[in-house]
């Protein structure tokens, strides 16, 4: 939506699609602007004022969109309730007919030994993680991914480093995250338009089915280190 980008973005976006000899219809206000009338200085107010109006409202959606979001990763975090039915590919969500106060099951059980050979490989055959992943690769085994079918190296290399094999759920968030708006010991309100997402502090060690042991993850990250 044009509107979302603000006063001064917009109208120089309006200003290029006038140029362009394109009319713009604004919905909201039941007009038509034309591109050839260039002292339409009633649309020019319109233009401001939906661009001004939009804007704020795309910004208070946000506001709310992220609220949400962190209600329910809290409550993820507190053990009360799934936040999302997305999970690790070696695990899929439960149902009401299997009968359980978990959140997630195995997806089978060979995709669960796969996870074990894996730390196996690392652990007790000395692979590195290139090796593991050509070595599922050369016999054939059908990747988990949604689109191609070989393993990746850095989604061998997740499956080691992360927490999740332990049943450990950590919530990732943004710069713009309280718990990230620091500088200097002081709250920030700069942004950090390239930074990635970081793992929130607070964790649910017991939000899916643990598939690998403790002992056998710090082993794991003993070498990795």
């Amino acid at each position: 939506r044009l509107t979302r980008l603000g006063i001064t973005k917009g109208q120089q976006l309006f200003a290029e699609i006038a140029d362009a000899k394109i009319d713009v219809a604004m919905v909201n206000f039941g007009i038509i602007i034309r591109h050839d009338e260039d002292n339409d200085l009633m649309g020019n107010q319109l233009i401001a004022i939906g661009l001004y109006l939009g804007n704020m409202e795309s910004k208070q959606k946000a506001v709310r969109v992220r609220a949400a979001k962190e209600r329910g990763q809290q409550l993820a975090i507190n053990g009360e309730k799934r936040f999302t039915t997305s999970c690790p590919k070696w695990l899929t969500p439960t149902t009401e007919e299997d009968n359980t106060k978990e959140f997630f099951k195995p997806y089978s059980e060979h995709r669960v030994n796969i996870i074990k050979e894996i730390f196996d490989m690392y652990i007790n055959q000395g692979m590195g993680f290139t090796k593991i992943t050509n070595t599922l690769n050369d016999r054939n085994e059908p990747s988990w991914a949604q689109r191609g079918n070989v393993w990746q190296k850095t989604y061998i290399m997740n499956i080691i480093k992360g927490r999740a094999v332990l049943g450990e759920y950590q919530p990732k968030v943004t710069d713009e995250h309280p718990d990230f708006k620091i500088k200097n010991g002081l709250p920030s309100k700069e942004k950090n338009k390239t930074s990635r997402a970081k793992n929130l502090v607070d964790s649910n060690p017991n939000y899916y089915k643990q598939i690998i042991h403790p002992d056998t993850w710090e082993e794991a990250h003993v070498i990795w280190k």
